[in-house]
């Protein structure tokens, strides 16, 4: 095992509306530690790779985020990758992204996400390597929201594998459109810094490196699995056929993101909380588990009859200061 350190700067483009760097930037800088220390170890592979005679293939990403105040901008951040030789050209790299301090006054490092890839070097455009290519995928009974989106110029590169980070990032785009759908208001108060939606966990699983085409969607299916303090919901990446109408999807990959909700107190500090009332009821539609729809109708009883308990106080006090 080896382990090389990469040091990535932060700007303005990698944050979101409150200032704290985007999740899926966290996996892009596990992929560039990875490109760094594919450079320095071995020069001819990585030139192979830059010009396009070899390329990375991204079986699983897996990312646990810890500091719930994330990275922002100005920070100093390290990321560490442990490698693991796993087979000739296949490795699991294991990633522990960190916050450094920039001067001794500001104490020690803080560990801000932690995770592992698993990824081999292929040969460009080799049909051998596509093995699990053509599977259909029976479509799933069970109820999910849905988007379909072109598939993006930055995750095919002359007919490879689809880019992991590109499939990543949808995960956001389709938990975002979802919001805009369903609730907009949530999305008024994320933009408003009242609310925020933390993303503890990201992972992302490969099934099939499908060769695609530019006429190809991509159909993203999201699925609530479990609701506790915090929110997991799960994606299917199915790849449809834009040339062959009557082609069944392929089930392509897999991945899943772990929530987190809080809002701005009266100090100005986000402090966790429970999930929106209009989140909670656009999401009971998308899961078949009768165990998750009765937890969301506890809490939304809950939550009712604590707006009307604030609301009644509310007029007590009104009532008291005319009196």
């Amino acid at each position: 095992m080896e382990t090389f350190v990469y040091r990535p700067e932060i700007t303005f483009e990698d944050t979101n509306l409150v200032g704290n760097v985007y999740f899926a930037n966290f996996v892009r800088w596990q992929n560039e530690c990875r490109n760094d220390w594919l450079k320095a170890t071995d020069f001819h592979s990585y030139s192979q790779v830059f010009r396009g005679f070899k390329q990375w293939l991204v079986l699983e990403v897996d990312l646990q985020f810890h500091d719930p105040a994330g990275a922002i901008l100005g920070d100093a951040i390290e990321v560490e990758m442990t490698i693991q030789s796993i087979e000739d050209q296949s490795y699991r790299g294991v990633f522990e992204i960190r916050r450094v301090p920039q001067s001794e006054s500001t104490g020690g490092s803080a560990i801000l996400a932690t995770g592992h890839q698993c990824f081999s070097l292929i040969e460009g455009q080799d049909p051998s390597r596509q093995g699990t290519s053509g599977r259909s995928f029976a479509e799933s009974s069970s109820p999910a929201f849905v988007l379909d989106v072109p598939v993006p110029l930055d995750a095919c590169r002359g007919g490879t594998p689809l880019d992991s980070l590109a499939l990543i990032r949808l995960q956001g785009k389709c938990r975002e459109q979802f919001l805009a759908i369903h609730a907009p208001g949530i999305l008024k108060a994320v933009a408003a810094a009242t609310l925020a939606l933390h993303t503890n966990r990201v992972s992302y699983t490969l099934l099939d490196p499908a060769d695609v085409d530019p006429a190809d969607l991509i159909r993203l299916e999201m699925r609530m699995t479990d609701l506790k303090s915090r929110l997991t919901v799960e994606f299917t990446y199915l790849l449809i056929s834009g040339r062959d109408s009557g082609a069944s999807p392929r089930k392509i990959a897999s991945g899943a993101q772990v929530l987190c909700c809080k809002r701005r107190n009266a100090e100005q500090q986000f402090v966790a909380s429970v999930f929106p009332v209009a989140m909670l009821e656009a999401l009971v539609r998308y899961t078949d588990s009768d165990q998750l729809r009765s937890t969301i109708d506890v809490l939304l009883e809950h939550q009712s009859s604590h707006h009307k308990v604030t609301a009644s106080n509310r007029s007590t006090t009104v009532q008291s200061r005319m009196q």
